[in-house]
């Protein structure tokens, strides 16, 4: 609420007390929720680190942030290979996100036919998953 301004105004500082304390609690969320703090203070560093914890811990969004971050070099140097290869474990995983990921790299080479055959399963079962989750659990872990 407080980080994004959803039901009043943004205000960081309380954000960051509140991510504390819940973190402080034992709340595996609120590693991954502070990481979207650093973000918004522009400590891309920060981001990164916090968002490694939360992927350490078993937050499967924050997986596919870690293979994001790496893709774009977010906080840390460019490693393609560590990004896809965190890509495919998030994709394993069921996120979605990283499945239409890793199906549009499947699909950038056509003269590859069984690559190219694969991501575009990949690709329609992931987006057909997304519908589906958009409609039935909008919060889930695999969509977020």
């Amino acid at each position: 609420m407080y980080l994004d301004g959803q039901g009043g105004s943004v205000d960081l500082d309380r954000a960051e007390v509140l991510l504390d304390q819940a973190v402080a609690l034992g709340v595996r969320e609120g590693v991954f929720q502070k990481a979207f703090l650093f973000r918004a203070r522009g400590d891309r560093a920060g981001y990164f680190r916090n968002i490694r914890d939360a992927a350490s811990m078993g937050i499967v969004p924050a997986q596919y942030q870690l293979a994001l971050c790496y893709k774009r070099g977010d906080g840390v140097p460019i490693d393609s290979a560590r990004a896809l290869q965190i890509m495919r474990a998030t994709a394993k995983l069921g996120h979605v996100g990283a499945k239409l990921s890793i199906a549009r790299r499947l699909l950038s080479n056509p003269l590859r036919p069984v690559d190219f055959l694969t991501g575009l399963f990949l690709y329609i079962y992931a987006f057909l998953k997304g519908i589906y989750l958009v409609f039935r659990n909008p919060s889930s872990d695999q969509f977020r």
